[in-house]
């Protein structure tokens, strides 16, 4: 793990949850300093949500949450609303209880934002 481009806090107050998402976040995202859009649903579990965004935070980035109804990722279209967001994100961080149809990820703009 780079290590340089995590921001340390207090020793011992990591979840070991948050600890698997630094490793995540570091070896397949290459997350630093940027813009974290993290979309999840009423129904996904928050706590997992909580300690994603303590893990963004710890690079420096900024965790972006968009709690959004399933059911809207569901249809063919997707709010114009999420695609906009979606543009201005560098990494998505998709945290749904349902999986996300494909119509979702071809709206977002290439080469980045990235998925995960």
């Amino acid at each position: 793990m780079r290590r340089d481009r995590i921001v340390h806090r207090e020793p011992g107050t990591m979840s070991r949850l948050e600890g698997i998402f630094l490793h995540v976040l570091d070896q397949c995202a290459g997350l630093k300093a940027e813009d974290v859009l993290i979309v999840s649903d009423f129904k996904y579990d928050q706590t997992i949500v909580e300690a994603l965004m303590s893990a963004v935070r710890r690079f420096d980035a900024r965790p972006i949450l968009l709690t959004i109804d399933a059911r809207l990722l569901t249809g063919s279209s997707v709010p114009r609303s999420l695609t906009a967001t979606m543009r201005n994100a560098d990494l998505i961080l998709l945290c749904t209880s349902s999986l996300v149809p494909q119509g979702v990820r071809r709206e977002k703009p290439d080469p980045r934002p990235s998925f995960v």
